[in-house]
């Protein structure tokens, strides 16, 4: 059985430490500690596994206390528990996992001393990168509707013109002028916001970013063990 098991699962509790009362206080404390990062109190859980090492140094609370230190943002202080980790249990069956965990952690580490403010911890999901194409498409949606009431302007502009050159008497060649000018307007503007709306749903288009490249501090595809780790054994 893997040593990682979702904080939902944990079953186990630590066995006996070095003294009858050490054993006692030591899983109080450690309960105390999973509960915490249960909650995502982080901080909390970090101490209180602090605490139970003092009682009981053990490799697999290094583990834990570097999980925490992770999820803190603490990229140096989770690769000192991690190597403290594999140093204490050199034949760790996690190893591989862990040696992973330490060199995104380093990765994220040279970001930050880099200035890179966008460092992710190994848990952060990096942002979607905001798309343009909805603001593109209403833009060349509604400058197409704009081309065809331009359209329908000018023809009607024409039809105008026809009437104007066809009417008999003043009073309807001045209806034929009056619906002429109202048509050349309607033209116009169809025209000229249509052509402008298509040429900024062109420039949104090809402004349109790229996928955004995998951070040094995203997670490799593949399932990432979470939660604490423990040990069945007589130690904890």
């Amino acid at each position: 059985m893997r040593p990682h098991l979702l904080l939902s699962a944990l079953i186990a509790t630590p066995a006996l430490a070095a003294t009858p009362a050490d054993a006692e206080k030591a899983q109080a404390i450690y309960g105390e500690g999973v509960a915490a990062f249960k909650s995502a109190d982080y901080q909390t859980a970090l101490d209180r596994f602090e605490a139970a090492y003092a009682l009981d140094p053990s490799p697999i609370l290094l583990y834990n206390m570097a999980r925490a230190n992770e999820e803190l943002g603490r990229p140096a202080a989770s690769i000192a528990r991690y190597e403290g980790y594999l140093e204490a249990s050199p034949d760790a069956r996690d190893r591989a996992d862990v040696e992973r965990r330490i060199r995104i952690m380093r990765a994220i580490l040279e970001n930050v001393e880099d200035g890179d403010q966008r460092a992710l911890t190994a848990t952060d999901v990096p942002p979607e990168p905001t798309s343009l194409r909805p603001f593109a498409y209403g833009a060349l949606g509604v400058g197409a509707a704009m081309l065809v009431v331009g359209i329908i302007g000018a023809v009607n502009l024409e039809s105008a013109r026809d009437d104007f050159v066809t009417a008999d008497s003043v009073k309807e060649k001045q209806r034929a002028e009056d619906a002429g000018s109202s048509a050349a307007i309607t033209a116009n503007v169809g025209w000229i916001t249509g052509g402008l709306l298509l040429a900024a749903g062109g420039v949104l288009w090809a402004l349109e970013p790229d996928a955004a490249p995998i951070s040094a501090g995203t997670v490799p595809d593949g399932p990432k063990p979470s939660g604490l780790m423990l040990q069945w054994s007589t130690r904890w």
